[in-house]
């Protein structure tokens, strides 16, 4: 019935063709018209159409991924200023990871994962996001080399997403999730730099493919960035305010503009469907809004800013993850 209504349409109106879409039984189709005209001198009438009926079900699912990452991305770096000032750095941490941990289930579909971050200093990639997988045991770490320190280590290393469909036959497999049968493993990106990495495993083999991966790296582009502003927030005691906010006008610009500039290849990438380069698009506006939001916050005098290393404060020892303390001593009180 869509399709007949663009035949009409296309019967009413001057134009050459006629686009539109429509749902029917879960799937989405794309239908083009174009009428036949006839061709006797003189003669304007269409005497006919020809029309193209194509299923865009996996086209619009991948807009509707990119459409919520893109907003979950956005909530997750809006950030309310007074609410920052009144936590210390470990309740931050925790604002922070409710979020990612949250959006990472919710918007990505993962139940079992983990980020880490690399320490510049020691090269050891540092736990600080983890749900639904055993962390490693006491004494046991993982650095970003490419041998002898598991997927997550290689990918550290490389720079490259690995998609293992059977942890059984990879023998850099490093275990998180008892039973596990596939892992997905991506770098976290700031700018040109990889700053940590994300790994998702399941008790199903081949549950990952190259649109989870695509979607894994784009997230964690914002993951890294939010990071990196909790990264910064640590500095406040020991700078003032507006120097501060200049420093991450000066950090976040960076990876801003290369997310923006890669969004703008791929809105330009010949072929790409409609309805993908209008989502792309509003990525890039979103993205040029949270730079300005940074700009205007280096301006301001309430902004609390700062910068450099990885975030430390607030930080659980994994050996403790779980665990009760008792101390006890010798005192009477």
């Amino acid at each position: 019935m869509e399709a007949i209504g663009v035949w009409h349409r296309a019967k009413s109106v001057s134009i050459s063709t006629m686009r539109s879409n429509f749902r029917s039984l879960g799937c989405w189709f794309d239908v083009v018209v174009t009428p036949l005209r006839s061709t006797k001198e003189g003669e304007n009438e269409i005497t006919g159409a020809v029309a193209l009926l194509v299923d865009a079900t996996a086209t619009r699912q991948i807009h509707e991924r990119l459409d919520s990452i893109d907003a979950a991305g956005t909530d997750l770096l809006s950030f309310d200023a007074d609410q920052l000032r009144a936590l210390n750095s470990a309740e931050r941490l925790r604002l922070l990871e409710e979020r990612v941990v949250g959006q990472t289930r919710s918007t990505l579909g993962f139940d079992h994962f983990e980020y880490r971050l690399t320490d510049r200093r020691s090269n050891q990639l540092e736990l600080v996001f983890c749900s639904g997988l055993v962390p490693l045991g006491i004494g046991e770490r993982l650095y970003a080399k490419s041998e002898g320190n598991g997927i997550s280590g290689w990918v550290a290393s490389t720079g490259e997403g690995v998609i293992c469909g059977d942890v059984t036959q990879d023998a850099r497999y490093v275990g998180g999730l008892p039973g596990a049968r596939s892992a997905l493993t991506v770098p976290l990106r700031l700018h040109d730099r990889i700053v940590g990495v994300f790994n998702a495993e399941s008790n199903e083999a081949n549950a990952f493919d190259d649109g989870d991966r695509i979607a894994a790296e784009l997230y964690g582009r914002y993951v890294a960035l939010g990071l990196n502003i909790l990264d910064m927030l640590v500095a406040e005691r020991v700078s003032t305010n507006r120097d501060v906010a200049a420093t991450i006008q000066r950090e976040a610009a960076g990876p801003i503009e290369a997310a923006v500039r890669e969004a703008r290849m791929l809105a330009s990438s010949t072929g790409i469907d409609p309805q993908v380069r209008t989502s792309v698009e509003r990525i890039i506006e979103n993205l040029e809004k949270t730079d300005e939001r940074i700009r205007n916050a280096a301006t301001g005098t309430k902004t609390v800013l700062g910068i450099e290393q990885m975030l430390r404060e607030g930080c659980i020892d994994v050996a403790f993850v779980g665990k009760n303390v008792l101390v006890v001593d010798d005192e009477e009180t």
